[in-house]
């Protein structure tokens, strides 16, 4: 029903630990490389056939680019397993949010003919775009902001999401939601933004989204099989997608410009060429390459929340300008049964990208395109890239005690709900539940220490050796974590206010009254648990999990998820719809099952 449907790279830029066919043409090659980068293809090589074994991932392709040269595309396991077509550099793939680099680029090429101006105002760009604030005095959102995910929308409009609905009815759907923040407040990545972007685009240009996408800015750089449609000429090198062990159909999108690229690693070599020949592919000028400096620039060096972490115009950014290896630039990709990293360092012109069609290997698949390029690096420069961001560090022994008092409570991270205990020294990884100790370091931070012999789950293992504290920023209470020498914001304190009566009033299951018909939201309930309410539901389609979402009153019509960031702040309403009422969030609406749920007796 509602929001944590990961369209991206599954954790910010970062945590990301790198600094910080198809049934294609017989004449085509399975395999394309140079002499050169041998130890990097062999390395590599071996990697992917273990990871890919160790995690049942079905099918992967690999390129790696220096400058304007190809110099290693390979694919790997099976673009169809049943019919036994392998994966090829030529397989086409889901390829997620890379989509977003695109979309910006096409943004920043229309600024420079004079169409639009990425610091006015979206709504002067699109007359029917309108949303519902509860801030006063702010500035209007414009194309900056939604390029660097500081526009303060909800991250997703999931009520059409997973269908043939327009790309245009975003503007429409918004029409009923609130910003969750104002802009230029904190990070907050959002996929409706770019769909708006996209609608953006239609209205400045005349053309159909799709058209002017594939005449102006992909067939210019080559990429001929690649589209925000799966287009006739391609489907027969569209690899099969896979989730549990098992072949599943892709359902269809709404939001073409934030996650819809369908691509191979090939064509996506070939945008990595064009930003590394400042915008000209082969002897055109796509875009300036003064525009592409920009799109690489941090936009949120003055944002407090955000501390470390910066992101550019559709790039997430990492590395130091400052050091050898210099910034690094990237942006992954995860659809339902796809997953996709794009990973480039524009001072050393090296790129790599990977593209998977099995739905569990977001993880794999970064590490993978990280490794690659460490290797490519050191093997071209002689540079030894640094270790992991979050160098795993053992708290000295001697150092013992409990975590401060000024670190308790409950917190909204991009993990679930954490709760840190006070004189006990522990951190509970609530929706996991996992309980890991918690040591002091001499410096006043904290740092976790699973206990013996225990497991965290796939994608939570950056809480074995979590550096921590607590900080006010802003009026609001946030836990930090860090890495090497940077700092991020993990996760908000959770307010600590009574539950209004009104709402307690509502806790119960719900059922969807106008849910999509191929992606289905069950076993919906509001619920109170130690103080706080929560919002339960599953998307089979999306996760076998149960998504349980913190949610906390600001009228007794209308709850805000709790925390900073992405889906956070958006907006439960109850409305009214024949005399009844009705739950809505992120465009679902809900009644409320039975009338023999027990009403709680407390204010």
């Amino acid at each position: 029903m509602f929001p944590r449907l990961f369209l991206r790279c599954a954790w910010p830029a970062c945590v990301l630990s790198f600094l910080a066919g198809c049934a294609g043409s017989a004449s085509k090659p399975d395999t394309v490389a140079t002499e050169r980068y041998e130890n990097t293809r062999t390395q590599s090589a071996e990697l992917i056939r273990e990871q890919m074994e160790a995690n049942g991932v079905v099918g992967l392709s690999i390129a790696l680019v220096d400058d304007q040269s190809m110099v290693w595309a390979q694919g790997f396991g099976y673009a169809d397993e049943t019919r036994n077509i392998p994966a090829s550099p030529q397989t086409v793939y889901r390829a997620g949010s890379i989509a977003k680099l695109l979309t910006s680029l096409a943004v920043m090429r229309l600024e420079e003919q004079g169409k639009l101006d990425i610091d006015q105002a979206l709504a002067a760009y699109i007359p029917r775009f309108s949303v519902k604030s509860r801030f006063s005095e702010i500035d209007p959102i414009t194309p900056r902001n939604v390029m660097s995910h500081h526009a303060g929308l909800p991250c997703d409009l999931n009520k059409g999401m997973w269908s043939d609905a327009k790309l245009t009815d975003v503007a429409d759907g918004l029409k009923n939601e609130y910003l969750a923040y104002p802009p230029d407040y904190v990070f907050a990545y959002s996929n409706v933004g770019y769909t708006l972007l996209g609608h953006m685009i239609q209205e400045v240009t005349g053309q159909d989204f799709v058209t002017y996408m594939d005449r102006e800015i992909l067939h210019p750089m080559g990429m001929n099989h690649s589209s925000f449609v799966l287009e006739p000429h391609m489907a027969p090198y569209f690899s099969r997608g896979y989730r549990n062990g098992s072949e599943e159909a892709p359902l269809p999108m709404r939001d073409l410009p934030a996650v819809s690229l369908y691509a191979n690693v090939l064509d996506l070599s070939r945008f990595m060429m064009t930003v590394f020949a400042g915008g000209y592919a082969g002897h055109r000028e796509l875009v300036m390459r003064a525009s592409l400096q920009e799109m690489l620039e941090p936009q949120n060096t003055d944002v407090p929340l955000d501390f470390d972490f910066r992101v550019g115009l559709g790039w997430f950014l990492e590395g130091r300008s400052d050091g050898a290896v210099g910034p690094v630039a990237l942006h992954g990709g995860t659809t339902l049964l796809f997953n996709s990293q794009i990973i480039i360092l524009p001072r050393h012109k090296l790129g790599v990208v990977v593209l998977s069609n099995t739905s569990h290997s977001r993880y794999m698949v970064a590490s993978v395109a990280e490794t690659a390029l460490k290797l490519a690096l050191q093997e071209k420069t002689g540079i030894a890239p640094p270790p992991v961001l979050f160098a795993e560090r053992t708290p000295p022994d001697t150092i013992a005690g409990a975590v401060s008092h000024r670190a308790d409570g409950q917190y909204a991270t991009d993990l679930g709900l954490i709760e840190i205990t006070p004189k006990v020294g522990q951190l509970c990884a609530c929706n996991i539940g996992t309980t890991l100790d918690v040591a002091p370091l001499p410096d006043g931070w904290f740092q976790t220490q699973p206990s013996v012999g225990s497991r965290l789950p796939l994608g939570y293992e950056k809480l074995s050796r979590l550096q921590f504290t607590s900080r006010e920023v802003d009026g609001k209470e946030v836990l930090v974590m860090r890495g090497k020498d940077k700092e991020y914001l993990l996760g908000a304190k959770v307010p600590d206010r009574p539950i209004p009566r009104a709402w307690l009033r509502r806790i119960g299951s719900y059922e969807v009254v106008n849910e999509d018909p191929h992606f289905p939201v069950e076993d919906v309930r509001l619920e109170s648990s130690e103080g706080l309410l929560h919002l339960r539901y599953r998307m089979p389609k999306l996760s076998h999990r149960e998504i349980a979402v913190p949610i906390t009153a600001v009228s007794d019509h209308e709850a805000i998820t709790v925390g900073l960031g992405r889906t956070r702040g958006e907006t439960v309403s109850i409305i009214e719809v024949d005399g009844e009422e009705r739950l809505l969030y992120s465009g679902y609406e809900a009644t409320r099952k039975g009338r023999d749920w027990e009403i709680a007796d407390r204010e």
